[in-house]
């Protein structure tokens, strides 16, 4: 007699999980920012996380991996003109007074868009204009000059207690993680002890955005910068409530696991306190009451430090398992 059909195969768990799991940190997507009526902001992804989900770990998980799939980087900048700056001008190593004077200007207009005064498409559209001078290209001077200019008249009045709209805080933190400048990080650390879930969901994926610049060789953060950097998101594993956020924390840190020993001087620890922040983050957040909710994140840290000492990011150290 011919043998009985096989069974169907078990369904994968936690598919939204496993698709996180396919890249530690991924990559800027941007294409959406040019369909009118559609505004993926974090804060929209992030406003539907709540403490009713935290004996859910199905939903928390399928809460963030669509939260990772929204743009983190700067590609959407990079379509976009340079938002009324002179072109050419992100690229100096130097910039006149006058040129630092068109960036002041040029900032502080897009102020009322930032704030809401607009809605949601107004915000959107005045973090795109903020958002395109910042690429590959842009020097060090141009994120410093520019970070001092967020930080003098833009970010203090979009960020804080003090701001109500979870939303405009959201996209500062996408200004100020896109920046990765020393004088953007200390809003993105300070936010990331908000109480707002989708408020540090924001910042904790800003912190990682700037580990992943340094990887690049395109940010303006020094070692001490970077230093707080991960020990900030290290805490924030140990302690935020949400598995959703741990995983979070931890997607963050993976692009710090990930920044090579070459990226700069002084960068040759950032890896391996990435690691040492994961380590010491997870066994915190694992013997709390509720650690089971933090098994996928202990799982996705697991992996994303095998990853990163097999191909070498680790200080130049390999593994040959």
């Amino acid at each position: 007699p011919p043998p009985p059909p096989l069974p169907p195969p078990p369904l994968p768990l936690f598919p939204p999980f496993r698709l996180c799991l396919s890249r530690p940190f991924p990559p800027p997507v941007g294409a959406h920012e040019s369909r009118p009526g559609r505004d993926l902001d974090l804060a929209h992804a992030a406003k539907r996380m709540s403490t009713r989900h935290l004996h859910r770990p199905f939903l928390a998980a399928l809460v963030l991996s669509a939260g990772m799939l929204l743009p983190i980087g700067g590609a959407a900048a990079a379509q976009t003109p340079a938002g009324g700056l002179p072109a050419g001008l992100s690229g100096k190593s130097s910039l006149s007074g006058a040129e630092e004077a068109a960036i002041e200007q040029f900032l502080t207009a897009q102020v009322p868009g930032l704030s809401g005064q607009n809605g949601a498409a107004g915000i959107r559209t005045a973090r795109t204009a903020v958002m395109a001078p910042l690429g590959a290209n842009t020097t060090v001077n141009f994120r410093l000059v520019y970070g001092r200019v967020l930080r003098e008249k833009v970010l203090p009045g979009l960020t804080g207690a003090g701001q109500k709209n979870d939303q405009v805080v959201a996209n500062a933190m996408r200004i100020a993680g896109e920046t990765a400048s020393t004088t953007t990080a200390p809003f993105v650390l300070d936010a990331m002890k908000d109480p707002r879930p989708p408020v540090k969901f924001a910042a904790v994926t800003a912190a990682g955005r700037m580990l992943e610049l340094t990887g690049k060789g395109q940010s303006a953060l020094n070692p001490a910068d970077l230093t707080g950097v991960v020990k900030a998101i290290g805490e924030f594993v140990g302690t935020a409530g949400e598995a959703s956020l741990v995983d979070g924390g931890v997607v963050a840190l993976a692009a710090g696991v990930a920044i090579p020993a070459k990226a700069g001087p002084g960068l040759e620890q950032v890896s391996s306190a990435s690691m040492s922040a994961l380590a010491t983050g997870l066994s915190v957040r694992l013997t709390k009451p509720d650690g089971q909710g933090a098994v996928p994140a202990a799982l996705r840290a697991m992996k994303t430090t095998r990853e990163a000492l097999t191909a070498g990011a680790a200080g130049g150290q390999v593994l040959s398992a």
